[in-house]
């Protein structure tokens, strides 16, 4: 098996800002502070926050009204609401810390959990420095790890990455569409993307907008299975260590696989969902630079795959959400489908009005129920949108000895075409390849 060796920052560092109502002193703060700890926080977690805030590896400043360095209001998701409470405030708490690298990402519940605790007693939110956005207080309280006492000397955590780590899918100029992840940074890890995938069909432009939500889901299910199974591998490998050391001081570098297993069983734990079976694929990973002393993990096809990204995209979506999704929705040429059903109330309305070209005749391609696509030549189209339909097979054809008479769902349709015999097809099959 081929590795990757990604980098690891010596030190992480987190930064957490609370708006404050009223003028405070440092000192009043510090005490308000504790106060919210003793208050919101219990067990373990309570004693070593408190332990953290006193001995110095948290700090903790206020500053006044100007937004506090580096945070700035107009990055990340920060609600309009939020934006207005921020606008009162007299002044900014900001709580800090800065550790060693670690798979626990320790210097973020070092600075989370006392600004958590601090703005739940103050009715704010908190904002993020490093990885811009807003939190909830509850959610920031609820995203803190568990910790138990499991005898003496012996401490348990209980942490997962999904509190900590975000995806979002956009659209790009180019007509290609990204999910990325933000926060994988808070372990040392490199953030992950996948994408690359054409908006465009046939080169045909596409509404990009209609082509995120065609993707998005997909390609950011397949981001986020990747990225947690690789955090799950390196967390295993660093429990391997002598007492659990590799979980919270990491090496210069880590070595992960080039190729990762994804079942979809990984997709469903990664969502908080029960396991609904499915198939499996393999992932491959591409280490790259993203500005000085930064890096991103590209999510590519295995070695050994000779067809086109689009083709493995398809393949990935099918293999994964099988279950939820038609073989076609993530295909090399979704955006042919997407439009073409577009059409679909278009051509209904011609055939049923008698406006087709003298000798055309309307066919339909469907789902057969048998993970194909077959062109139909259309017989009858009721008002309640049930066809009569004879199959002339999965290529486009007027069909010389079409089948017998046979019952279709207009919700099944996934193109139409006009064909004209002498001239062949003259408008529609937009999943057609061009040429």
């Amino acid at each position: 098996m081929e590795y990757l060796d990604v980098p690891v920052p010596d030190t992480l560092s987190a930064s957490y800002v609370v708006p404050l109502p009223t003028p405070m002193t440092e000192a009043e703060v510090r005490w308000r502070v504790i106060d919210a700890i003793e208050q919101r926080l219990s067990g373990p977690l309570r004693t070593t926050v408190l332990y953290w805030l006193s001995q110095g590896p948290v700090s903790l400043s206020v500053t006044p009204t100007d937004w506090p360095a580096p945070f700035d209001p107009h990055l990340g998701d920060v609600t309009s609401d939020q934006i207005t409470r921020l606008a009162d405030a007299r002044a900014f708490a900001v709580i800090s810390a800065t550790e060693r690298a670690s798979l626990i990402a320790m210097q973020e519940w070092q600075a989370r959990g006392p600004a958590a605790a601090l703005a739940a007693s103050l009715q704010v939110p908190l904002l993020d420095a490093h990885v811009p956005g807003a939190l909830g207080a509850d959610d920031a309280l609820a995203s803190l790890p568990t910790m138990s006492y499991d005898g003496p000397g012996d401490m348990s955590i209980h942490m997962s990455p999904a509190p900590w780590v975000s995806f979002e899918a956009r659209g790009c100029p180019d007509g290609t569409i990204w999910a990325q992840s933000r926060g994988m940074c808070r372990f040392g890890l490199p953030e992950l993307s996948v994408g690359g995938m054409d908006l465009s069909a046939g080169g045909t432009e596409l509404n990009v907008g209609g082509m995120e939500r065609a993707l998005k889901d997909e390609l950011t299910g397949i981001l986020r299975a990747v990225t947690f199974q690789l955090w799950t591998d390196v967390v295993m490998q660093a429990q391997a260590t002598p007492n659990g050391e590799g979980l919270v001081r990491l090496p210069a570098s880590l070595r992960i696989p080039a190729e990762l297993d994804i079942h979809r069983s990984d997709v469903d734990t990664a969502r908080g969902l029960p396991d609904e079976g499915g198939t499996s694929m393999t992932f491959g990973l591409n280490l790259a630079s993203a500005g000085p002393g930064e890096h991103v993990l590209t999510v590519r096809p295995p070695a050994g795959w000779t067809m086109g990204w689009e083709d493995f995209v398809s393949e990935a979506c099918h293999s994964l959400f099988g279950l939820e999704k038609p073989r076609w929705h993530c295909g090399p040429r979704v955006g042919g489908f997407v439009e073409a059903m577009e059409w679909v109330r278009e051509a209904r309305h011609r055939f049923v009005a008698g406006d087709l070209p003298a000798d055309g005749q309307l066919l339909i391609r469907h789902d057969a129920g048998d993970g194909g696509l077959r062109w139909a030549r259309v017989e009858s189209w009721s008002p309640d949108d049930q066809l009569t339909v004879r199959d002339v097979g999965r290529e486009l054809s007027p069909g010389g000895r079409p089948g017998v008479p046979v019952p279709v769902a207009a919700e099944g349709i996934v193109d139409w075409a006009i064909w004209v015999d002498g001239e062949g097809v003259t408008e529609g099959a937009r999943t057609e390849p061009a040429g």
